[in-house]
């Protein structure tokens, strides 16, 4: 079990309908007892709060007002589920996301955590941050519908560049770096500064490539090193077998996979590959890049002209 960070970024959010029935409203006096039956079961750490304590640790929090304490509620008037929105410097935060256990699957937690995220985007965040544990399924495909990816270093990938001394290479960002273009624009070098690591298939491993961000994958060199049967991971199996999310993806503690470094990568001093979260980045040069993951160099891409 891991506990983790998740943000979104920006301020673009996915059309949404709440099902038929399903209103939204906000806290209101004596909604003490609808929030903790709202939270009863979801190991949010309520189980033993009292009314007291809901007023003091909730609506007491700064950041919270009661018109931020959204609920959800069913046809009949039920309220279900419940989302908070906290104003935070710099950022906003989606806090106590929960469904009472005999109104799940009806689209109450969903409709509830729209409307928090809804509330922190109109108050203009572009940065909107929330925990959440990996055995949270149900909400975890809610947080990526609203465009949440994991952040931050994951310990593994911390511990495995401490073990070669290039940990203070390490940089996190309260912007994104899931794609070369944002990457490049967190850190501030050319895109192909960015070492981006390219998951694949390959017999029955896996084979993480990093090259260049702009890089591209020879197929005739590609297939004369690899079997011909070699694919890219689909998007949803990415995490699963290699350990880190997609826009985080790097060759850094990766489990079993085999990781191979291209020549694309050696005519730079120093390139920024990712650390396991859709923030991160690693300052490295290409040697130190080799000597932290155990890569081999590989040449399978190639550099196109004139684009």
């Amino acid at each position: 079990m891991a506990h983790f960070f998740m943000a979104r970024f920006g301020r673009d959010l996915p059309a949404y309908d709440p099902p038929a029935g399903v209103t939204i409203r906000t806290f209101a006096p004596g909604d003490e007892e609808t929030f903790l039956r709202c939270c009863a079961g979801g190991e949010l750490g309520t189980e033993s709060w009292s009314l007291d304590d809901v007023r003091e640790k909730l609506l007491g929090k700064p950041g919270v007002a009661p018109e931020r304490v959204f609920f959800a509620e069913d046809a009949q008037g039920r309220a279900g589920a419940t989302a908070t929105a906290v104003f935070e410097e710099g950022r906003g935060y989606v806090h106590m996301v929960a469904a009472d256990p005999s109104f799940r699957g009806k689209g109450l937690g969903k409709a509830a955590c729209y409307a928090a995220v809804r509330c922190l985007v109109d108050a203009g965040y572009d940065y909107i941050v929330l925990e959440t544990d990996d055995f949270r399924a149900p909400a975890l495909h809610i947080y990526d519908w609203l465009g949440f990816v994991r952040t931050g270093v994951p310990d593994r990938v911390r511990e495995a560049l401490a073990a070669c001394g290039l940990a203070d290479r390490i940089r996190e960002f309260r912007v994104s770096t899931a794609t070369v273009g944002l990457a490049a624009q967190a850190v501030g070098c050319e895109p192909a500064r960015i070492a981006k690591t390219l998951s694949f298939a390959v017999g029955g491993g896996c084979a993480l490539i990093v090259c260049a961000g702009d890089a591209r994958i020879d197929n005739p060199k590609f297939k004369a090193r690899f079997h011909e049967k070699a694919r890219m991971l689909p998007h949803e199996r990415v995490q699963e077998i290699t350990g880190h999310p997609v826009g985080g993806v790097c060759p850094f503690a990766a489990g079993g996979a085999s990781v191979y470094l291209d020549e694309s990568l050696r005519r730079f001093d120093v390139v920024y590959p990712a650390a396991g979260g859709a923030n991160t980045a690693v300052r490295l040069t290409p040697e130190e890049l080799a000597r932290a993951t155990g890569g081999q160099w590989i040449d399978v891409c190639r550099i196109p002209q004139g684009e």
